[in-house]
């Protein structure tokens, strides 16, 4: 009964607030010319937890190794990571004649984070404050996706030229369709992920980045929308950049309980 108890004491156990952004790129985020779906925006707030463990035992660092003054402490660890967010993307759009589009999409996500840290104490006497850089995997899956769509298309003749009626006025058809779309596309996807943090007694504060060369793409959906491809947000920004990719990242404020 020993063991568990000695691991425990050396596991950090934190309840998180972040401020979590999902982002939907198109083409190639490096590309200047690649379409962010409905923009970053300010993210959203979501809750988790997070458990981390040293991996070895911490090594002091010296200034000079006979006499072995112990100047800092350097340690590896392992953190998991559970949250739960629920992200909402709108944008206005127009088609290549400037009819008017718009375009909403929303995403619930449960996303587990697993992350080698590398770790710094400025002294073997200091136990207060730790400075980490990390790297690792998000393991993101989506449990609600939704997709709603509207566009007006004005008529027009073979030039281009907008009908209009006898009475002078422009003539249109209005388009919309709203669909569940969480089983039309991949539900599991991987992230490269990147964190700085800083801790300081029980308080903990990070800054994470990451992001997927996975394809999120919804083909099948397609065939069953009402929108026309050519007055779709998002099948018309798909057709010009050739990929949908998510990306994304968070600030996050932990605290540690145990």
């Amino acid at each position: 009964m020993v063991v568990p108890f000695s691991i425990l004491a050396q596991v950090d156990i934190r309840a998180t607030l972040s401020q979590t952004i999902l982002n939907i790129d198109y083409g190639k985020s490096m590309d200047k010319y690649h379409f962010l779906y409905g923009g970053a925006g300010l993210g959203t707030p979501a809750l988790g937890v997070e458990v981390e463990m040293p991996l070895r035992k911490r090594r002091p660092v010296t200034i000079d190794s006979l006499t072995q003054l112990p100047k800092g402490v350097l340690f590896g660890s392992v953190a998991m990571c559970l949250y739960y967010s629920n992200h909402t993307h709108s944008v206005q759009g127009r088609s290549e004649f400037y009819d008017p589009l718009h375009s909403r999409f929303d995403v619930r996500l449960i996303q587990i984070p697993l992350i080698y840290k590398g770790n710094f104490r400025l002294s073997i006497l200091e136990e207060d404050v730790r400075f980490s850089f990390g790297i690792g995997i998000v393991n993101s899956y989506i449990l609600k996706s939704s997709l709603q769509e509207v566009a007006r298309a004005f008529t027009r003749d073979q030039n281009g030229n907008a009908i209009v009626d006898a009475n002078g006025n422009n003539t249109w058809i209005d388009y919309a369709d709203s669909k569940v779309t969480t089983d039309y596309g991949r539900r599991f996807y991987n992230s490269f992920c990147f964190e700085v943090s800083i801790g300081f007694k029980r308080l903990f504060i990070s800054e994470r980045a990451w992001f997927s060369p996975t394809d999120m793409y919804m083909s099948s959906l397609s065939d069953n929308w009402n929108v026309p491809r050519s007055h779709s947000v998002y099948f018309n920004a798909y057709d010009t950049w050739n990929k949908i990719s998510y990306g994304g990242g968070q600030f996050t404020i932990g605290w540690k309980f145990n």
